[in-house]
């Protein structure tokens, strides 16, 4: 079974920014992020983002190990400016498509957007 977690601990940040190169380090297409840019991006006391807007950061769970990530944002400028309330993903690498990442965590990550 798989678990959908939301990310809340150092453990669970590090996770979330190491899975994609655990992930892809066959992969010679990979270009990988710097992981320094990946953290900054989650730290809300430091990254101007959080200055207007909000995220949220999930991991998918089977057994245990890490399977697949999403982030949702929602920036409120844009949603001002188009007169919306849209959310985004971001960052959605997952081990299998049987897996169905987005599938599985949308839900969850909808009421989040949605609260």
């Amino acid at each position: 079974m798989i678990e959908i977690i939301k990310v809340e601990t150092k453990a669970q940040r590090k996770e979330f920014v190491e899975f994609q190169y655990s992930l892809y380090r066959d992969s010679k297409q990979f270009v990988p992020p710097f992981k320094n840019d990946i953290y900054a991006m989650m730290n809300e006391k430091k990254h101007p983002f959080y200055d207007h807007s909000i995220s949220e950061f999930f991991l998918a769970k089977r057994d245990g190990k890490v399977v697949g990530k999403l982030s949702m944002l929602i920036n409120r400028p844009f949603n001002e400016y188009h007169g919306t309330t849209a959310s985004f993903t971001f960052l959605i690498p997952s081990m299998t498509r049987k897996l169905r990442m987005p599938c599985l965590t949308l839900p969850r990550a909808g009421h989040w957007s949605m609260a």
